[in-house]
């Protein structure tokens, strides 16, 4: 997973350093951590009571640093989720066997799987995710 969040770091570094570069300045990359806590914490998420307007669900640990920009320290671009940005890309790592990227679009709110072997799983192994 080292290999992942290294590259990650890399495209971070980059994008910090020359946005033009990239295919739109509201965009972020997160490391492996941020898909990790969702998958281990969904249950509790989801079973957790929202407030009065039917939001405010208790978040995962760290994910308020993710969707506030202020993590990783060494590049924080302090941008929000919503806000300052609508492209999220992230690595998901699934049975600890294989890597998937995932596109998120808050605007359009939706999710883009990349997955080279997606044709290869069947459906049960493809349901499961």
């Amino acid at each position: 997973m080292q290999h992942i969040d290294a590259w990650i770091n890399v495209l971070r570094k980059r994008y910090n350093a020359n946005p033009q570069h990239f295919r739109s300045e509201r965009m972020c990359f997160l490391d492996h951590l941020f898909a990790q806590q969702w998958r281990f914490n969904f249950k509790d998420f989801k079973d957790s009571k929202p407030d009065q307007n039917g939001l405010g669900r208790r978040l995962p640990g760290g994910a308020w640093n993710y969707y506030a920009g202020t993590i990783p320290s060494f590049c924080q671009s302090n941008k929000v989720w919503g806000t300052d940005i609508d492209d999220i890309y992230a690595p998901v790592n699934f049975a600890d066997s294989h890597w998937i990227a995932i596109w998120i679009s808050i605007p359009k709110r939706h999710i883009v799987v990349f997955d080279k072997d997606l044709f290869q799983r069947s459906p049960q192994q493809t349901s499961m995710w």
